[in-house]
């Protein structure tokens, strides 16, 4: 039953990237921008990869100081891009590892960390994986990544003034890190097209 709850997880996850990378290639994309709290968010998407993270014994943590970070987004796609990499987090930390979701407060952004106790893929090959598709040949799908995971990410990043960077030491583990504007006060809802 458990295996069949992952699955169902996983499937409706593929199916919202493939939604996602739709229609941000097609630009019909309509998003509804409103103040955003990222504890809210990056608490949920811990929660909702609990399970899956203890079926392998990884550890899920969030640190930092999350007081007050809010960023004018759409709060359903920045679940999507913190969930796609806690997913990745769980999915290539090996058994018994642990996955950390950093939330901090930059001069101008928030920034949000997922770092993974993985093997760890030199540096400059992450840039393939955050490629459309590019999981489809790489040599870590025997893990069972979806492949449109990263491509969203990179994708709707951007779409609310957002940046993607990663970092990785073989051996050490990968960090992901997504870099959003603050937002001071409640902004109105803005509808991006």
């Amino acid at each position: 039953l458990t295996e069949a709850k992952n699955n169902q997880s996983t499937s409706t996850i593929v199916v919202q990237n493939l939604l996602s990378l739709s229609r941000s290639e097609s630009g019909r994309q309509t998003i509804d921008i409103a103040t955003v709290a990222l504890v809210d968010v990056v608490q949920t998407c811990i929660s909702d990869h609990q399970e899956t993270a203890n079926l392998k014994h990884v550890r899920l943590c969030c640190n930092g100081d999350p007081r007050d970070l809010r960023v004018g987004a759409h709060e359903g796609a920045i679940a999507q891009i913190v969930s796609n990499l806690i997913d990745n987090a769980v999915k290539y930390t090996p058994n018994d590892g642990q996955g950390t979701g950093v939330m901090r407060r930059e001069a101008v952004t928030a920034g949000i960390e997922v770092q993974d106790t993985e093997t760890g893929v030199d540096t400059g090959i992450w840039h393939e994986f955050l490629s459309d598709f590019s999981e489809l040949t790489n040599p870590l799908r025997e893990l069972g990544g979806t492949g449109p995971g990263l491509s969203v990410v990179k994708h709707l990043a951007p779409t609310f003034g957002g940046t993607v960077t990663v970092e990785s030491r073989l051996q050490e583990g990968s960090t992901f890190t997504v870099r959003l504007p603050l937002v001071y006060k409640s902004r109105r809802w803005l509808r991006l097209q």
